[in-house]
């Protein structure tokens, strides 16, 4: 989806907030507490200079995460974009810590060597983008895109901001933009929203039946036709009470479903966040004698770790280190399977491998 115009620039950097007005050039710097989040200072940011109504809002924060990531050309050729964007939320994952069901990514093509192809990636979390859109649009204001924000906003001159903010816009209404853009999906009504709407249609109609029942009821004087009004009541009264059980019978059962699913996501989160763990805790404790060449996963819930040590303590230490470091994620290192093959002659590197699991709480 492409961007068709920009009125307002906000860019949220670490200290402060800066706003540049397309109609006016104006620069406007704000500072940014310390504690504040990305919402809160685009939010000040518009309350101290109110927008026009309808003005298309683009959004920048140096908060906003973004990666690089390089992938073998063969492995990218042929994709669509739908498939090539799972594969770098796939890649960037682990270090964002957004699931893709909790966030939206974009990314641009960078440069491509040696059969390699680097792509940049931006990835933002729901609950900031939510945040920052119901900021905007309450100053009766659009937002029209997020990006990260540049650190030039932040130590160039304030004479140099209205022309580094029009490179910004004119770059991002492109057809192909250099720099990732998330650009966010028009507001629909949430389930709820939705259930209210067709209960509120329901009783409407119940409603307006009912009273075309009651006036014409009213019209009627014999006793034969109130004995009809009476039995036609209790009729519909036995029906809502029928209707009324079944909807409860349903609630009940889809809101044990949300709550297995509920469950079952937080097992996954607990997956994600301890290979992310395991992951950059490896190379921050095995220390400069020992060299990690291999991370080997058998299963979702188990690896096979290989290197090679320059020292005969080396391999005994890494994993002593690594088991108090991923211990609380509920890995454990099998000691038991640890193997080390010394180089011939007993000089040199020995070459070892161990194994770690995962307990797998997640019911089939």
């Amino acid at each position: 989806m492409s961007i068709r115009d920009i009125d307002t620039i906000i860019a949220v950097m670490a200290g402060k907030t800066v706003r540049f007005d397309a109609a006016s050039d104006g620069i406007l710097v704000l500072a940014r507490k310390d504690r504040a989040g990305i919402a809160d200072a685009v939010s000040t940011s518009l309350k101290a200079k109110p927008v026009r109504r309808g003005s298309r809002v683009f959004v920048l924060a140096a908060d906003f995460f973004t990666q690089a990531v390089r992938l073998p050309a063969p492995q990218t050729n042929g994709l669509s974009k739908a498939d090539l964007l799972s594969t770098l939320i796939f890649e960037v994952e682990p270090f964002s810590n957004i699931a893709r069901d909790q966030g939206q990514a974009a990314y641009t093509a960078g440069e491509e060597s040696a059969g390699n192809c680097t792509w940049h990636v931006l990835q933002i979390s729901n609950s900031d983008m939510t945040a920052i859109t119901a900021a905007v649009r309450a100053s009766n204001a659009k937002t029209v895109g997020l990006a990260q924000a540049d650190g030039i906003f932040l130590s160039a001159p304030e004479q140099d901001l209205p022309g580094l903010f029009k490179g910004v816009a004119t770059d991002a209404v492109t057809s192909a933009p250099s720099f990732p853009i998330i650009v966010p999906a028009p507001a629909r009504l949430g389930a709820n929203q939705i259930a209210l709407c067709s209960g509120l249609g329901f009783a409407a109609v119940f409603i307006a039946c009912l009273t075309h029942f009651v006036l014409a009821s009213a019209r009627l004087s014999t006793l034969k036709e109130s004995v009809q009004k009476r039995e036609a009541l209790e009729s519909a009264n036995a029906q809502i009470a029928s209707s009324t059980q079944a909807v409860e019978t349903k609630m009940a059962a889809l809101e044990k479903k949300r709550a297995d699913r509920a469950a079952a996501e937080r097992e996954i989160d607990r997956y994600r966040t301890a290979w992310a763990v395991l992951v950059r805790s490896i190379p921050e404790t095995c220390g400069r004698d020992v060299v990690i060449q291999r991370i080997e996963g058998g299963s979702f819930f188990d690896a096979e770790i290989a290197g090679l040590s320059a020292v005969e303590k080396g391999p005994g230490d890494c994993m002593a280190k690594l088991a108090q470091r991923i211990g609380a994620t509920g890995w454990r290192i099998h000691s038991e399977r640890m193997q080390t093959v010394a180089s011939m002659g007993g000089n040199g590197s020995l070459r070892f491998s161990f194994h770690v699991s995962l307990k797998n709480e997640i019911k089939p």
